[in-house]
């Protein structure tokens, strides 16, 4: 006589008691590069880096490091992991991030080429050789 099915086994959550510990993901090809992975590390530790101008423009920098201990992810010695931010409160955007982890390679995003001049008026008019097609142009006639 045949076996009787044996019942799933709900997942453990990672982190759960008993739980085995979740192998470092390598990058997914085609994810963009600023979306670092350091969720799962902790806390870290974050220290003001003072004020940098980058192209003229005056930004705030800080960086956190997160260290995780050898032995924690088949590693022998411990592993830091760095983000490094320069946010610019004068234009509300982040000018520079560098992000180092080890198991993966730099990251380096920078804002370039930055024109606070007010744009072109004539990137706002309305070509001269403009018309309106369809059945509402033609309501109006």
């Amino acid at each position: 006589m045949p076996m009787p099915p044996t019942p799933p086994i709900p997942p453990t959550p990672p982190g759960a008691p008993g739980a085995a510990p979740m192998p470092p993901m390598p990058p997914i090809p085609g994810v963009h590069t600023l979306r670092f992975e350091h969720s799962g590390l902790g806390k870290g530790t974050t220290t003001s880096l003072g004020t940098k101008t980058f192209d003229g423009v005056k930004a705030e920098g800080k960086q956190t490091t997160w260290t995780i201990p050898a032995g924690q992810v088949g590693n022998r010695a411990p592993i830091n992991v760095t983000s490094e931010t320069w946010y610019s409160p004068d234009l509300q955007v982040t000018m520079y991030t560098r992000y180092n982890d080890p198991r993966t390679g730099e990251s380096i995003y920078r804002l370039a080429a930055i024109k606070r001049a007010e744009p072109s008026p004539d990137l706002f008019k309305v070509p001269a050789d403009y018309r309106v097609k369809g059945k509402r142009a033609e309501e109006k006639r």
